[in-house]
């Protein structure tokens, strides 16, 4: 049952990757669509709202996750604690997304919020420059969603001295499909600038390291997973070679956080899923 619910999420992951390919095509080649990136991932616009939708449901899953595991062992305190914390996390994050309701009522923002806020709207994430969020969320995703999850794939013993260290490593490691999701999220950026330098070689890397570990590791490797990798590589580059359309502070990001939100919940989905079926291993 996971299995074909993870292809079906899968396949739509392949769906919006040839839309949003579709879409900067377009912005870059069709004179009279050069403005259909910008409408479609502006402030309040589709992508934007798609994240809020994204990130309520991942809040609702977690809090449901949260009070279905009270009293099981394998839901831990500290596992349990986590869970909430994804659930507070996530809600705030959806509403930040539409302004804690200001995007739908229409409510004005007060003083502080009419000084400070870069976008004079009632939310906390535009008191600081985006720039330094941005760097700050895209860090943590390389490192816990890409990087962390490589080592362990091409080294497998990692932490095998301390038993319960790789424990809990492996718990809450993504697969790989999930790694090229958040590598897809990746590829929406601004190319060829010395700012965005640092991200694309990340990038870059990350994709080579997927190639290397599908060649080197044939327990990895299925046809699935190889036309996975090789379309996230044709997204790259076409918006590599579409570099014109995009800008540093263009709203391309709208759709990278997008992709990131629902990349998430796969994880999520996935984790928590499995420890069920733990529970359920042990109870037979």
């Amino acid at each position: 049952m996971l299995q074909r619910i993870n292809r079906f999420y899968t396949i739509l992951h392949f769906i919006l990757m040839l839309f949003v390919c579709l879409i900067v095509l377009l912005t870059r080649y069709v004179p009279s669509q050069s403005g259909l990136l910008h409408s479609l991932s502006t402030e309040g616009g589709f992508f934007e709202w798609g994240s809020f939708l994204i990130s309520f449901t991942t809040s609702g899953l977690a809090l449901l996750v949260y009070f279905q595991s009270r009293g099981k062992k394998i839901f831990r305190k500290a596992r349990r604690r986590f869970i909430l914390l994804i659930a507070i996390g996530t809600y705030v994050i959806a509403m930040e997304e539409i302004s804690w309701g200001q995007r739908i009522l229409g409510f004005k923002s007060d003083d502080f919020f009419s000084i400070y806020n870069m976008q004079k709207e009632t939310n906390l994430h535009n008191l600081v420059s985006g720039e330094y969020l941005n760097l700050v969320i895209y860090s943590l995703i390389y490192i816990f969603f890409i990087y962390l999850p490589l080592a362990v794939y091409f080294y497998p013993k990692l932490g095998s001295n301390s038993p319960s260290i790789s424990g809990k490593i492996s718990i809450y490691l993504p697969s790989i499909h999930n790694m090229l999701m958040f590598c897809f999220a990746s590829g929406l950026q601004a190319y060829f600038l010395p700012r965005t330098l640092a991200d694309t070689t990340f990038l870059w890397l990350a994709m080579l390291l997927v190639i290397f570990l599908l060649l080197s590791k044939k327990k990895y490797r299925n046809r699935f997973l190889i036309f996975h990798l090789a379309l996230v590589l044709f997204t790259c580059i076409i918006f590599a070679t579409c570099y014109e359309v995009f800008d540093y502070y263009n709203m391309q990001y709208e759709i990278r956080e997008f992709v990131i939100a629902y990349a998430f919940l796969y994880w999520f989905f996935n984790w928590t899923t499995n420890l069920k079926n733990k529970i359920a291993l042990q109870l037979k």
